[in-house]
């Protein structure tokens, strides 16, 4: 299972709005056009107007950007964009802590090379937004596709953990992430699996196709988030193939 986002107005407005100088974000995704415009958001924290500040989209030049604001000049690192009608996962790793350092991106658990990028000046922008998965605040950028398994860590994991991740899940590491929400479409809100945090959904309808993976799940999110739904609760869920 996965959310299906239409290009058109679909969005889910996570309850995370603090920003942190280290940040990886994780997050599978599905591509079925460039998304509304052309310029598709997987994530962006703007609630309206004003100025991009932190968002995963894709680029006018076509490609698969972050990009990470600051006051004098942003900061913007891409790889090429994968096709369309295939699930594929994405890490992102940034440390804002310099205008010196470069995000890094992974495919599959593997490390990608950069196709264009934008060393960033000046100091680090912030809002107090909340990030919006598949869409911007003004539902003028919807994602064409499905997304699956968002979340972030306050921390830049290694390339080991990276694979660690892609292979097993979040809780393949000794450290929770900050945020995950899993997106399987089947509760609204969606919960925030290693908190009690959850996210707004706006259209973004379950689809009976959800990557190739397996997802661990803490023991007791799992029966917070399926106790609503009536299923069972192991601590370990294998989510399999077309259909799962």
């Amino acid at each position: 299972m996965a959310r299906d986002f239409d290009g058109v107005d679909d969005v889910l407005v996570t309850d995370l709005t603090a920003h942190s100088t280290t940040r990886t974000y994780i997050f599978w995704m599905w591509r079925d056009s460039l998304g509304e415009g052309s310029l598709g958001r997987l994530m962006d924290k703007r609630a309206s107007g004003g100025t991009e500040v932190e968002l995963i989209y894709i680029n006018s030049a076509g490609e698969f950007e972050f990009l990470r604001a600051w006051s004098s000049q942003v900061g913007k690192w891409a790889i090429t964009l994968p096709g369309t009608g295939a699930w594929n996962h994405f890490v992102v790793a940034y440390d804002a802590g310099s205008v010196s350092n470069v995000a890094t991106w992974y495919l599959n658990g593997t490390a990608q090379s950069l196709v264009s990028s934008l060393a960033p000046t000046g100091t680090v922008s912030t809002n107090t937004d909340a990030y919006h998965i598949g869409n911007r605040g003004d539902l003028s950028r919807t994602w064409g596709g499905r997304i699956r398994g968002w979340g972030c860590y306050d921390r830049i994991l290694t390339a080991t953990e990276v694979a660690i991740v892609y292979a097993a899940g979040p809780l393949g590491l000794p450290y929770k992430p900050t945020r995950y929400y899993e997106l399987l479409g089947s509760l609204s809100p969606e919960p925030d699996l290693y908190g009690s945090g959850a996210a707004t959904v706006t259209g973004a309808t379950q689809i009976d196709h959800g990557p190739r993976a397996t997802l661990w799940i803490p023991q007791r999110a799992h029966k917070s988030a399926t106790a609503a739904a009536s299923a069972p609760t192991p601590r370990r869920r294998a989510l399999l193939g077309v259909g799962s």
